[in-house]
């Protein structure tokens, strides 16, 4: 193959089974269609690493008006990304997009078998979440926790 690489974004990171290294390359090797149309390909590089505390302003605006945007996003979610602007989203706000969001129907469950101290288990596998997850919300709404002693099964 002659020419550059129309895969490869200017970054200082590389992908290798889905996964991202830190490297001393100055390439992103991204291999999916839509990376060759990426404006970011066409860009600085630094501005979708910024140094913590950086500004993010810059390359979220080049996302704001990239056509690939929707695409890169769903990469940098299928694969994890840790760091950088993918698809105009920082790490930060790509890990609010996996949090589970849970129904208003789902709640109700949750607070009925946390009042009976259900363990986190038993109320993930009805409400078909995990065990860290219902713990997560069982915190977050304030819910009692069950009883680690208790028998698995036993009602309060």
């Amino acid at each position: 193959m002659s020419g550059p690489d129309p895969y490869s974004i200017g970054a200082q990171l590389m992908t290798t089974t889905d996964k991202v290294l830190p490297v001393a390359s100055e390439s992103l090797i991204i291999p999916e269609p839509w990376a060759k149309d990426a404006l970011c390909a066409q860009t600085d590089p630094e501005a979708f690493f910024p140094e913590k505390g950086g500004s993010t302003k810059a390359a979220k605006k080049i996302c704001a008006s990239c056509d690939v945007a929707e695409q890169c996003l769903e990469y940098a979610l299928r694969t994890e990304q840790r760091f950088g602007i993918w698809g105009g989203l920082s790490e930060r706000e790509r890990r609010r997009l996996h949090r589970p969001r849970i129904t208003a129907d789902q709640e109700a469950v949750l607070r009925e078998m946390s009042e009976r101290l259900a363990t986190n288990v038993e109320i993930a596998e009805v409400l078909g979440l995990t065990a860290l997850t219902v713990g997560n919300y069982r915190r977050a709404l304030r819910l009692p926790a069950a009883s680690p002693g208790r028998p698995r099964g036993a009602v309060a």
